[in-house]
C-alpha cells in the first residue's frame, strides 16, 4: 500500500483536512541541526531458520540487509528529548490528558498518549520475570538477595537500555502493587481465558471426536477443528470468571491496557469445518448455518454454495463475535484501559484476511500480532492493516536467537542449541542487534504502528522440566539464566531505543 494513499485515507477517516499533512511543532528544531552523515554502512548477517514451517525459510546461512541508526544520512542520534514519568515526549500534542493510556492520531501518525497526554511509542520487554526454574530463582537469589532487589536492579536497567514498558508474561501484579513512580513502569496485562476453556472441554471428554479427528492437521493449533469454541454454552461465563481479575487494575494509571489470549487460530476453513464436520444440532454449525443463509438469501445453503469469499468472511464474523464477548466482559471489570486482542499470529490465515482486521476496527483500540517466519516486516503490509481497520496496531512478539551462548554462561554450564523457537539464528550477539535495529526501524516508518513488544526478557532454561516444546533452549533473552546480559545485543537496542522520538521525527519529514 503506498504511503501517501494510507496517510489520505486517515485524511478521510479523521476530516483533519490538509492540516494532518503539515508537521506541527513537535517535529520542528528549535535550532538547525547539523547534517550528519552515516558513520554505518547496510550490514550484512547472515542468518538461517532453524526448524521447518509452512513457509519457505531457508534452513541454510543465508545474507540478510540489516540497516541501523548510524546508516541514517542525516541523522543525529543524540539522543530523545524529555520525557513524562510514564516514558511520554513532554511536548504539546494539542491532546488533554485523560488519566490512562489511550490512542491517537496526531499530524500524520498514530500515537498511544500517555495519561497525561504525551505522545509515546510503546517499546515493550515480553515475559519480564525472572523464571520459575531451580536455576533462575537460586541465581535471582544469589545475584539480587530477594524477589525485590532483583525487581528494583532489573527495572533500572530495562530503563536504561530504552524499554519503557513491560508486556505479556510479565510481572504486572508485583508492578501494580508497588506505590511509589520510581518502581512502577508502564505495562500491558494478558489473560488467556480461551485456551484455558479449550483444554477444560477436552479434560471433561466434550469434543471428542472433533479433537481426534486425524484427517484435520491440528498440530499447531490443538482446537476441535482449528476452532475457537466460543459460541459453546458456558463459554461467557468462563471468560469473566479469568476477566474480573481485571478490576484489580482499573484504576492503575500504569496500566496500559490487556492482550486476550493468544495465537488463536482463525483460520480459512472454519465455515467448511463447521458446516461439514459439526452435525446439525451443534452450535457451532447453527451459527454457521444461520450465517450462510443470511449471506446467500435463502434457507438451507450448502457447502455447495460457499465461496472462498464467503469463507474469509465468516472467519472474519466469527473473530468479531469473539471480539465482542470479549470486550463486553472485560469493560465491565475495566472501562479504562486499552483493549489489545488475542495477539494473531499466521500469515496465511487471519493476517492475510481483511475481513478480520474489519472485524478488530469494530472491536479493539489497536491490533496485535507476532511477528515471526519474515526477517523484518513489510510496511507495505502493516500499513495495509492500519488501513483497512481504521486503528493503528503493534507487534507483540519477534526475536532472534545468537549462536555464541557459551560465551556468556559460566564454566559448567552450557550455553543453548537453540533448536526450539520460531524466531531466526544468527552468528553472534552483535548480529542479534543489528537484527533489532533494523526490525524496529521498519516499524517506524509506519505511521499506524505504535510500537513493540520485543520476546523476551531470559533465556529458556534448558535446566527447566516443565518448559514447553516452544521453550526449551532458545536465546531469546537479553540475560542469560545467570543473569548475565548481552553487553553486544543491549547496546544495539539503547542505540536504537533512546533515539525513538528523532527517528519518528526523521522518518515524519520523509513522507512530507
Amino acid at each position: 500500500m503506498n504511503l501517501s494513499i494510507l496517510l489520505a485515507s486517515f485524511l478521510a477517516v479523521t476530516s483533519c483536512g490538509e492540516e494532518a499533512l503539515r508537521l506541527p511543532d513537535i517535529y520542528k528544531d528549535t535550532e538547525e541541526e547539523p547534517v550528519n552523515p552515516p558513520t554505518e554502512t547496510e550490514f550484512t548477517v547472515m542468518a538461517k531458520a532453524v526448524t521447518k514451517s509452512s513457509f519457505d525459510e531457508p534452513l541454510d546461512w543465508t545474507p540478510y540487509k540489516a540497516l541501523t541508526v548510524n546508516c541514517l544520512d542525516g541523522f543525529n542520534p543524540k539522543g530523545d528529548p524529555e520525557t513524562d514519568k510514564y516514558g511520554g515526549w513532554k511536548v504539546n500534542s494539542g491532546m488533554p490528558g485523560t488519566g490512562f493510556f489511550r490512542t491517537a492520531f496526531i499530524a500524520g501518525r498514530w500515537w498511544l498518549l500517555t495519561p497525561e497526554g504525551n505522545p509515546y511509542i510503546l517499546k515493550c520487554l515480553n515475559r519480564f520475570s525472572y523464571g520459575n526454574s531451580d536455576r533462575t530463582v537460586r541465581e535471582r537469589d544469589a545475584k539480587f538477595g530477594s524477589v525485590d532487589g532483583w525487581y528494583t536492579s532489573e527495572l533500572a536497567f530495562l530503563k536504561e537500555t530504552g524499554f519503557n514498558s513491560v508486556g505479556a508474561w510479565s510481572q504486572t501484579s508485583y508492578i501494580n502493587s508497588q506505590k511509589e513512580d520510581s518502581k512502577k513502569i508502564p505495562y500491558i496485562v494478558i489473560y488467556q481465558p480461551s485456551s484455558s476453556w479449550n483444554r477444560y472441554l477436552k479434560e471433561q471428554g466434550k469434543e471428542t471426536e472433533a479433537f481426534n479427528d486425524k484427517s484435520v492437521d491440528d498440530s499447531w493449533y490443538g482446537y476441535p477443528y482449528s476452532f475457537v469454541m466460543c459460541f459453546t454454552e458456558g463459554y461467557e461465563d468462563y471468560v469473566e470468571s479469568f476477566l474480573m481479575d481485571a478490576a484489580r487494575y482499573k484504576d492503575d494509571p500504569y496500566c496500559i491496557g490487556y492482550f486476550v489470549d493468544n495465537e488463536l487460530p482463525w483460520t480459512n476453513h472454519a465455515l467448511d469445518y463447521c458446516l461439514g464436520k459439526w452435525p446439525v444440532g451443534h452450535e457451532n454449525h447453527t451459527v454457521a448455518q444461520q450465517w450462510l443463509d443470511e449471506r446467500k438469501g435463502k434457507t438451507g445453503a450448502t457447502l455447495a454454495d460457499v465461496t472462498d469469499e464467503d469463507r474469509l468472511a465468516f472467519t472474519g464474523y466469527c473473530f468479531g463475535q469473539y471480539l465482542g464477548k470479549i470486550k463486553s466482559i472485560l469493560r465491565k471489570y475495566d472501562p479504562n484501559h486499552l483493549y489489545f486482542g488475542p495477539r494473531m499470529a499466521h500469515w496465511r490465515n487471519e493476517l492475510a484476511n481483511d475481513y478480520v482486521f474489519k472485524a478488530a476496527g469494530e472491536h479493539l483500540d489497536a491490533w496485535s500480532f507476532n511477528h515471526y517466519r519474515f526477517w523484518e516486516p513489510d510496511t507495505d503490509v502493516i500499513n495495509h492493516y492500519t488501513e483497512v481497520s481504521g486503528i493503528p496496531g503493534m507487534i507483540t512478539e519477534f526475536y532472534v536467537k545468537g549462536d555464541d551462548t557459551d560465551l556468556y554462561y559460566r564454566s559448567g554450564h552450557s550455553g543453548l542449541t537453540n533448536m526450539s523457537g520460531a524466531g531466526w539464528l544468527v552468528h553472534t550477539q552483535e548480529e542479534r542487534g543489528l537484527f533489532f535495529e533494523n526490525f524496529t526501524m521498519k516499524l517506524l516508518q509506519c505511521p499506524g504502528c505504535i510500537g513493540w513488544n520485543y520476546f523476551m526478557y531470559i533465556d529458556n532454561d534448558p535446566e527447566d522440566p516443565n518448559a514447553t516444546s516452544g521453550e526449551t533452549d532458545g536465546n531469546k533473552g537479553i540475560v542469560t539464566c545467570e543473569f548475565e546480559r548481552y553487553s553486544p545485543l543491549i547496546k544495539r537496542m539503547k542505540e536504537l531505543q533512546n533515539n525513538v522520538f528523532n527517528l519518528v521525527k526523521y522518518y515524519q519529514k520523509k513522507i512530507r
